[in-house]
């Protein structure tokens, strides 16, 4: 009677039903299986190995470009570690190398197949890496010992003019710290170098074949596979097996990009074609041994269809009960029932997933056109994708004929330092709405982390002049508000057509206002149009020479001025920001001397250079540089007045010749004045200085030479009296030396061309 109710159940009726039905749907399935044969599942698994194939070429593709990017951005790192000096002197720069070392810690990412990245001069004997710098030699023979690519090889290829290039996988042999020994702990690598035609760095980066392979998932591939990497010259840069022969293959290639197979001999090799690369997938005619497979097969298929019929029977009976409850408790009226509330519930919940993966493909396919706009501006050969992707934005996105580009800069205001966030995507869409309520079609994308491109679209050829006006409208109201906080600098480019092959035209632009923008300008939005380019760069090296001067003697007022009018002047003139950069740089260092020539601590002087350096590169005007440069001159000053150990200390030294340099000074004197011996200070007096103790004191006395000739009537012979010269003919012919003309006709120049050249013409 119980087992008739069962069976009279509409519930489990239910329940057992579906799993019959899904028993006979993997019996049918299995069937049709067993049917088709070994040989139709042998096509089907080639198809797929093929699909696997392709997608490995993919990630290849990718990994190299990725790779190719991080070489390139190597490259353009803004330090002069072997040219500094000069590249053929011999003289390496190590703090360069070091600032080197830690940017290409942050630019190389941390993925696995990447073994070492080095950068070398064939020039200089000494290499950077990621883990720092060492000996050229000793790091082919250490770390990357093979007999064929040694350091005299890289050394010779370096100097050699060539283009990008990938060698073929070797082995390379390593130092064993245990026992002794080089040839130990082998490991297949590929090397991938960079090209020299624009650049006088080789950049070598380090493949792990293992690992690179790992990443591009070749276990995927159907076994008895192997692939095989060539190069457009037809060889082989890597091969998942060492002894396979493709002589016969390779005469047969036909040399155009796509696919096409080959058959020879029990294999099958399929050949695919890239812009750079040629791929062999060697793939074996079918599987060996059919018959134990096939009877393997089907019993399989008989345990499968037993075990589903029983398992479909125990399931009905185990979910019955569970299910009545659920129904009872969700309020249904027959829990025999099945109710299909549940499942309504459960489509419900996944359409709302389904909206929000929707809005992450959009955010997905946003980021690629943003991808594919950065190669367009960086000259980077993109992907066909990547191409169809920026011909559709342009169509669909920014139907204007002709555009504008504008590069926004934000800093945080006072001393950049304060932890203020960036909200990025409300600065873009405060960009987007807000050029566009002012009349004008806006893409913006984000670079970097504090810096937004936006394209502007412009109707007609004559609205780029209302353009930039709305932009600098735009930019002062959000200062105000939407940006309140941060600094902002801005560059417009010129007018273009919208097409592709004008955006990095509009990019260099851009780059070009914000380099030649004016000194001295108040404009937050620099238009390149607009720019006045002039070379007329004020530097008196006579009032450098003066800082210098005066900050060892501690007169931090007369310092001050002289930074203040070299400023002035140069903002007078309106030079541009790229010059006053390194003007700025030569009176620093020119100070910081004083620093390393006494008892400062490397460290500290590190640590000023740094934040100098970063206020100067980041500086938005001259007005910040020059605060920077004022801080850092104070800074100086303050570590001087510490400096009291002994006599012989810069301070001490410049304040005795500015006292007595109208006397008779001389080593002797001034070594018992600062108790040591003339060989120790003349030796001291050159390293803290730079220059020598007779050609300091005649700068000192020649400078107030100038001034008294400048402002007073006095004859020659009583200014080179005056000053500590034995007789007038001394004192022109020290004058003439440091000049390049005598006392007298110095005075005549004082109202014509060599004044205004700061009266340095040496």
């Amino acid at each position: 009677m119980t087992a008739m109710r069962w069976i009279a159940n509409r519930g489990f009726l239910k329940i057992f039903t579906a799993l019959l039905l899904i028993v006979i749907i993997m019996f049918v399935s299995n069937y049709m299986v067993y049917k088709k044969s070994i040989s139709g599942i042998y096509d089907q698994v080639s198809e797929n190995n093929k699909l696997v194939v392709r997608n490995m070429i993919r990630i290849f593709d990718e990994s190299f470009t990725d790779i190719a990017n991080i070489i390139d951005t190597i490259q353009k790192l803004p330090y002069m570690t072997w040219t500094a000096t000069g590249a053929n002197s011999g003289a390496d720069d190590l703090h360069e190398m070091y600032l080197m070392k830690r940017s290409m810690g942050e630019i190389v990412p941390r993925i696995d197949y990447i073994e070492e990245v080095v950068v070398f001069n064939p020039n200089s004997e000494l290499a950077v890496t990621t883990a720092g710098t060492i000996h050229l030699k000793d790091l082919f023979r250490l770390k990357f010992n093979n007999q064929m690519y040694n350091s005299e090889f890289w050394m010779s290829y370096g100097r050699s003019l060539h283009s990008s290039k990938i060698f073929p996988s070797q082995w390379y042999g390593q130092w064993n710290s245990e026992t002794g020994a080089v040839n130990q702990n082998l490991r297949k690598l590929l090397v991938m170098s960079n090209g020299t035609q624009l650049y006088n760095l080789n950049v070598l980066v380090f493949l792990d074949v293992d690992k690179l392979l790992q990443h591009v998932n070749q276990t995927a591939m159907m076994q008895g596979t192997s692939l095989v990497m060539l190069d457009k010259e037809r060889n082989v840069i890597l091969s998942t097996e060492e002894s396979l022969d493709l002589v016969n293959v390779l005469s047969e290639l036909s040399g155009k990009p796509g696919e096409s197979t080959l058959k020879k001999t029990g294999y099958e090799y399929n050949i695919y074609e890239t812009d750079y690369y040629t791929f062999i997938n060697k793939v074996p005619y079918q599987f060996a041994d059919l018959n134990p497979v096939s009877e393997a097969n089907r019993r399989i298929i008989m345990i499968a269809i037993g075990f589903a019929v029983v398992l479909s029977g125990v399931l009905s009976l185990y979910l019955y009960k569970p299910m009545r409850i659920i129904f009872k408790q969700m309020g249904g009226r027959d829990p025999r029932e099945i109710d299909f509330r549940v499942i309504s519930a459960g489509i419900v919940k996944l359409k709302e997933e389904n909206e929000a993966y929707k809005a992450r493909l959009d955010e997905a396919d946003a980021d690629m056109a943003r991808n594919a706009f950065f190669d367009t501006l960086a000259n980077r050969a993109q992907s066909r994708g990547a191409e169809l992707r920026m011909r559709r934005m342009i169509a669909e996105d920014f139907k204007q004929p002709y555009f504008v580009l504008t590069a926004l800069h934000f800093k945080p205001e006072g001393n950049g330092e304060q932890d203020v966030p960036f909200e990025t995507d409300r600065a873009l869409e405060s960009i987007r709405t807000g050029l566009q309520e002012q009349g004008g079609q806006v893409t913006a994308f984000q670079i970097g982390q504090d810096t937004i491109m936006a394209m502007i679209g412009i109707g007609s050829s004559a609205e780029r002049e209302h353009a930039v006006k709305r932009l600098r409208g735009f930019v002062k109201l959000a200062e105000s508000n939407v940006w309140s906080g941060f600094s902002l600098l801005a560059a417009v480019s010129r007018m273009y057509p919208s097409k592709i092959e004008n955006f990095r035209k509009a990019y260099r632009d851009v780059t070009e206002g914000l380099i030649y923008r004016n000194v001295g300008s108040n404009e937050t939005v620099v238009d390149i149009q607009a720019i006045r380019y002039t070379w007329r760069v004020y530097f008196p090296l006579d009032e450098i020479e003066k800082l210098t001067h005066f900050l060892a003697s501690g007169n931090t007022q007369e310092c001050g001025r002289i930074i203040d009018d070299i400023f002035a002047k140069n903002a007078e003139r309106r030079i541009h920001h790229h010059q006053m950069v390194p003007i700025a740089k030569m009176m620093f260092y020119d100070m910081i001397k004083l620093l390393e020539a006494g008892e400062a601590d490397p460290k500290d002087i590190l640590a000023l250079e740094t934040a100098f350096t970063r206020k100067t590169e980041s500086a938005f005007g001259h007005e910040d540089m020059r605060e920077a440069l004022t801080q850092a001159m104070k800074m100086i000053a303050e570590s001087g007045k510490r400096e009291v150990k002994s006599k012989l200390n810069a301070a001490s030294v410049t304040r005795y010749i500015d006292l007595h340099y109208m006397e008779n000074l001389h080593l002797d004197h001034m070594a018992e004045q600062m108790e040591t011996s003339p060989k120790y200070f003349s030796n001291y007096f050159k390293k803290t200085f730079g220059v020598n103790f007779v050609d300091y004191v005649n700068k000192v006395r020649l400078s107030h030479a100038k001034e008294l000739l400048k402002h007073t009537d006095m004859s020659i012979a009583d200014i080179g009296e005056k000053i500590g010269y034995l007789n007038s003919s001394t004192f022109t012919t020290t004058f003439k030396k440091y000049y390049g003309i005598s006392p007298s006709e110095f005075r005549r120049n004082l109202t014509g061309d060599y004044l205004q050249s700061g009266g340095n013409t040496k």
